[in-house]
C-alpha cells in the first residue's frame, strides 16, 4: 500500500511498502489493511504507518483521509506531521 500525506506545515510526505495503517480518531479506531474496501473519513486524532519492520506515528492531527485502490491520503488541516515515534513493528 501507499499513503501520501500533506499539511501546510511540513508538506508533502509519501510512504511506499505499508503492510497496514492505523487511524486512531476521538470518534473511531480504524485499521486499514491491503484491498480494504475504500473508506472516507475525519480524523481527530493519530495516524500510524506500520511498515514490515518499522512504525511511523503521528499524533495531535486534524483532517480528513481517504483509503482507495490501496493508496491512502491524509489532508491535515492542524497539527505537525513530524512523527513523534519511530520504532520496530515488533515492538508495536
Amino acid at each position: 500500500m501507499k499513503a501520501k500525506v500533506v499539511s501546510l506545515l511540513n508538506g508533502l510526505q509519501e510512504f511506499e511498502n505499508l503492510e497496514m495503517i492505523r487511524v486512531k480518531s476521538n470518534r473511531h479506531t480504524l485499521l486499514i489493511m491491503q484491498n480494504f474496501m475504500p473508506v472516507i473519513g475525519e480524523l481527530d486524532g493519530s495516524v500510524e504507518f506500520v511498515f514490515a519492520k518499522d512504525v511511523i506515528k503521528m499524533e495531535n492531527l486534524k483532517g480528513y483521509y481517504m483509503h482507495k485502490k490501496n493508496a491512502f491520503s491524509l489532508l491535515v488541516e492542524e497539527g505537525d506531521t513530524t512523527p513523534v515515534e519511530y520504532k520496530e513493528a515488533a515492538d508495536a
